[in-house]
């Protein structure tokens, strides 16, 4: 019986021994002096009961050095650990890089602590705690932590302030991460020195929070040269992108300031005549700056047609063109039309269709060439230059994905890679095909549909994507200025196209003839230049150019009452034998002249487009070119446990 009771007395002790024998933290002192330049040196002094459990061979203690704002502003505050002592000796220790700070691991590998209580003190210096306010400076230091998986039985801060301060407001709180418990209290305070202490044990991912201000003066705020350099390499991959895309703006800028500009128009005045020597295809392919599209060969065929060697027919929904005989003087672009029209002798009509894409494609193509050569040293295309600036562009986006590679985590940077890389040549593409199309005299809802479907839509998709998984505004900025970078040396391309002297003096010829083609005659100032009397012939002699230019129903306007009173006229056929004998069709041009001309030229632009390439190809018909204040903010009235600087955690390993 005395056995029993002796075994289960044994029993019960060492249940109770092992009750009172958990791993925890008993003090946590945390001893802070605020330096005249604003660094901290902190002394943190903690004790803990290891059991060989999680504490086995050392603490891992973590420290924060990473804040993000709200708008996405990253804080990157300073550390370096000056000392790491264990009972009073030096003990081995390393760090190691975390996503957001650093983390210290305390002890060796090789070696195993002994049960029971050991006290480590880590010596430190931080920058960039203290916030600086319009009437006060304040350090709001999170002194434990919330990160701790041990409990803390007591902890312990205490503010040392430069000599000369005087303690304005103090505030404490404890509790879990951004809870506003007061389970602390002040035990001692001085003009510039204060201790906190905690009145009960703080649970495990609970800390203690405090906060002083003091008057301003004592501690030097950064100037804004550190500020800037502050900003810049906190928030490298934003620098680095901004960088990249000024880069690009600024070259693109300078190059059209200095070469891309076009000389200054002369004083524009109505013009009756095209400039000598010039066919409607010619002045549509310089007015769109040595750019050919499927109307200036619509042009070329109108004017083949008025001068006698074409007739044009629309019969049944197909357009067809005919050889005729004799005709007028034609140059030799309108030339090399006919020959890929009729090779032979025996053709004499020709369907504007996919069927016979092959001669209409040679048409198309040595009209091209005819005007490439005749017209094309009118204008410099600075492509090398241009070159350069692709070159650019191709560095603006690298240095922003450099600057996503250092900032950002492993995870966050894959995606950011995603959103910004895939969406970039697309959009490279698309933004021709925008530039393009808002930039062509004519209407081209088709190149503005293709930049917004293949370009601004994936655009949007990849910000929304990065925003959503990576941060705020300031972290989504890489791949705002690789975007930017992208479409800004797209319309550089074409911005960078200008006339010579001789190619403006053209331009404003060509100009001051639109005004006369688009213009009526009654109340306007043609009136006192004196323009020619209004006839059949002259309406179709000028007909090709107005379609060249965009004015076909203007200048059809102008004449429609002159072509309802020719039709009328006895001598029969005045006006229907100056159109007929080149078009053949349904349409009535004496009585609604201007509808008429906009629909011959529409119907006879889209037979182009559509039979002068092969089919399963894409359309020539869009055109083709030629050419500062602390990191965790104010606390009083705001404050919450695990808010300032400092904090982090730590456990065993």
């Amino acid at each position: 019986m005395l056995r029993r009771f002796c075994i289960a007395l044994v029993l019960s002790l060492a249940f109770a021994g092992s009750a009172q024998s958990y791993e925890r933290i008993r003090l946590f002192d945390s001893d802070v002096r605020v330096q005249t330049n604003g660094d901290l040196i902190v002394t943190e002094t903690i004790t803990v009961e290891a059991e060989l459990r999680e504490i086995r061979r050392g603490i891992l203690r973590d420290f924060p050095t990473t804040y993000s704002l709200a708008d996405g502003r990253r804080v990157v505050v300073g550390f370096d650990v000056i000392s790491v002592e264990r009972n009073g000796k030096r003990e081995t220790y390393s760090i190691e890089s975390l996503y957001n700070g650093k983390r210290i691991r305390i002890g060796s590998g090789s070696v195993l602590l002994g049960r029971g209580t050991h006290t480590y003190t880590i010596r430190y210096r931080t920058t960039r705690q203290v916030g600086f306010y319009p009437d006060f400076d304040e350090l709001f230091w999170n002194a434990t932590g919330t990160g701790w998986s041990f409990e803390i039985e007591s902890a312990v801060a205490t503010i040392r302030l430069p000599e000369g301060a005087k303690i304005q407001s103090r505030a404490f709180y404890t509790g879990a991460q951004g809870e506003k418990r007061d389970d602390a209290r002040i035990v001692g305070e001085q003009d510039n020195l204060i201790v906190f202490r905690t009145t009960k044990a703080l649970p495990r991912e609970n800390g203690l929070s405090v906060a002083v201000s003091w008057q301003k003066g004592i501690v030097s705020p950064p100037g804004r040269l550190e500020q800037a350099r502050y900003f810049y390499f906190d928030n490298i991959a934003a620098s680095l992108s901004v960088l990249g895309f000024a880069m690009v703006f600024f070259y693109f800028f300078f190059q059209w300031f200095r070469y891309g500009r076009d000389p200054a128009s002369g004083t524009i005045v109505p013009v009756f005549e095209p400039p000598a020597g010039m066919s409607a295809a010619g002045m549509r392919f310089a007015d769109r700056y040595a750019n050919f599209d499927n109307k200036t060969f619509t042009a070329a065929i109108v004017e083949l047609g008025v001068k006698g060697h074409l007739k044009i027919v629309e019969e049944k929904g197909v357009t067809r063109v005919e050889r005729r005989e004799g005709g007028k003087a034609i140059l030799d672009g309108e030339e090399a039309i006919k020959r890929h029209f009729f090779p032979k002798e025996k053709h004499t009509s020709l369907a504007l269709t996919q069927d016979n894409h092959v001669r209409v494609g040679g048409a198309s193509d040595a009209l091209k060439s005819n005007l490439t050569r005749l017209y094309d040293g009118l204008f410099r295309n600075n492509l090398g230059k241009w070159a350069f600036g692709l070159l650019l562009t191709f560095i603006a986006v690298v240095l922003s994905l450099t600057g996503i590679s250092i900032q950002f985590r492993s995870d966050r940077a894959t995606d950011a890679f995603i959103g910004t890389l895939l969406p970039v040549i697309p959009l490279l593409l698309a933004s021709f095909a925008l530039n393009n199309g808002f930039t062509s005299r004519t209407d081209n809802g088709f190149l503005i549909g293709v930049g917004v479907i293949f370009g601004i839509i994936p655009a949007a998709i990849g910000l929304w994507y990065v925003g959503r998984n990576v941060g705020g505004f300031y972290e989504i900025i890489p791949t705002i200025c690789a975007f930017a970078s992208t479409m800004l040396c797209a319309f550089y391309l074409e911005w960078m196209e200008a006339p010579t002297k001789e190619g403006r003096k053209i331009l404003d010829h060509i100009e001051g003839f639109r005004e006369y083609l688009s213009t009526a005659d009654e109340g306007s100032r043609l009136e006192a230049f004196h323009p020619p009397e209004k006839t059949p012939e002259l309406f179709e002699r000028m007909l090709p150019y107005a379609i060249a230019l965009d004015v076909e129903n203007s200048w059809a306007e102008k004449f429609k009452n002159v072509l309802a009173a020719a039709a009328l006229a006895p001598a029969a056929a005045a006006s229907g034998a100056a159109i007929s004998h080149w078009y053949s069709g349904n349409r009535d041009w004496s009585r609604d002249a201007s509808g008429v001309t906009g629909a011959v030229s529409q119907s006879l632009t889209v037979a182009v487009a559509s039979s002068s390439t092969a089919p399963g190809t894409s359309s020539s018909y869009s055109g083709s070119s030629s050419s500062y204040s602390s990191s965790g903010g104010g606390s009083f009235g705001g404050g919450s446990s695990g808010g300032g600087g400092g904090g982090g955690g730590g456990s065993g390993w």
